[in-house]
């Protein structure tokens, strides 16, 4: 039984999992505990602490669990299999939705990269008398206050002025017998660039609504991003129906007649087509507003940063809610075979994907 003890010890087992093989071991281990099997002084100690941090890991892997089981119950997240609520790294559009801050608010230790604290910066000057710089500039106010926020410099090899590349860099950059904490956002796109990439995520999904059954519908048609037997050569895809979406960097948000638009990803590319005209929305991080019954659709282009491959969306509301119809192009000839693109657009998709 001795040497049994110790083989389950030195093997990560914790007093709870031992109990379960060995009736008679204590819950409370002491070194005279060890001492009274046989083990000289200086093994008892040391079994003694391993047994000590093997508990404490046990006890992390619980309160993971649990911490997943409730996003999971809030149906208002979709995650990764191994997804720490604990132990997050912030993209800046999760400061915009309740179910970010509650993620944030519980989460034990919170990373936030030097470029995600620039952007937050800009995004409080220019939004200072709205919500979202209310409250950036309270979570700036406890970052500085609280010892679970960690602010980490990005390394001096990332070269891009867009976040979401400085985010993917930054875990690639984590040696892989370190934990990485778990990319927290709203932004469609980056979770499955993060999901490429094999890191953990959790995206909110829902963000407008209280009522289980219109959670339930809008996670129903996003949970097809984590299908993993879907096909790759399909170029269409249906995204969340929702009143809010983060799309390839832009923000769309429904406020009863009306859509507002954020702008953070300078790459991208939004257009707002009207019965007669295609208007360019060149701003960034401000809040424009329109009027849904002013236009038709909306259009997003962005080009990948790692591949030519131009993605495009078409954005309409129907009935209140954003639907989305999303197309992907390796070719130039994919793009003037399209469906969703004018004439005009597709000449701008042409020039995203030869510059």
């Amino acid at each position: 039984m001795t040497e049994a003890i110790k083989s389950l010890i030195l093997n990560g087992k914790s007093t709870k999992e031992i109990r379960k093989v060995i009736d008679d071991f204590p819950e409370n281990v002491t070194t005279e505990y060890f001492e009274s099997l046989g083990f000289e002084n200086p093994e008892a100690i040391k079994l003694k602490w391993k047994l000590r941090k093997n508990n404490q890991q046990e006890n992390r892997r619980m309160e993971v669990e649990n911490a997943r089981r409730k996003l999971l119950e809030s149906k208002s997240y979709i995650f990764s299999n191994n997804a720490n609520p604990n132990f997050v790294l912030v993209d800046t559009c999760a400061f915009q939705f309740k179910k970010g801050l509650e993620i944030i608010d519980n989460a034990k230790k919170v990373i936030i990269i030097n470029s995600i604290m620039k952007e937050m910066n800009k995004v409080q000057k220019k939004l200072a008398g709205e919500k979202l710089g209310r409250t950036i500039r309270f979570y700036k106010k406890e970052i500085a206050a609280k010892e679970k926020y960690k602010i980490i410099s990005n390394k001096k090899s990332i070269n891009s002025n867009y976040c979401d590349d400085s985010i993917l860099e930054f875990l690639s950059g984590i040696p892989k017998n370190e934990e990485r904490p778990t990319l927290l956002t709203a932004d469609v796109e980056l979770t499955e660039r993060a999901k490429s990439y094999g890191f953990e995520y959790i995206l909110i999904v829902n963000n407008t609504s209280n009522e289980d059954k219109k959670k339930e519908k809008m996670l129903e048609p996003i949970v097809q991003i984590e299908e993993e037997n879907s096909d790759k050569n399909e170029s269409f895809e249906v995204l969340p129906k929702n009143k809010t979406i983060q799309l390839y960097g832009v923000t769309f948000k429904v406020e009863k007649e009306y859509i507002c638009i954020r702008k953070f990803n300078p790459h991208s590319k939004v257009f707002i087509a009207a019965p007669n005209e295609v208007t360019e929305i060149t701003e960034r991080i401000k809040k424009q507003i329109f009027k849904i019954s002013e236009f038709d659709n909306l259009l997003v282009l962005a080009r990948q940063n790692n591949n030519r491959e131009i993605k495009a969306a078409k954005i309409v509301i129907v009935d209140g809610e954003i639907q989305c119809e999303e197309e992907i192009y390796t070719f130039l000839n994919e793009i003037y075979l399209s469906k969703m693109l004018p004439e005009e657009l597709q000449n701008e998709a042409k020039k995203l994907m030869i510059n």
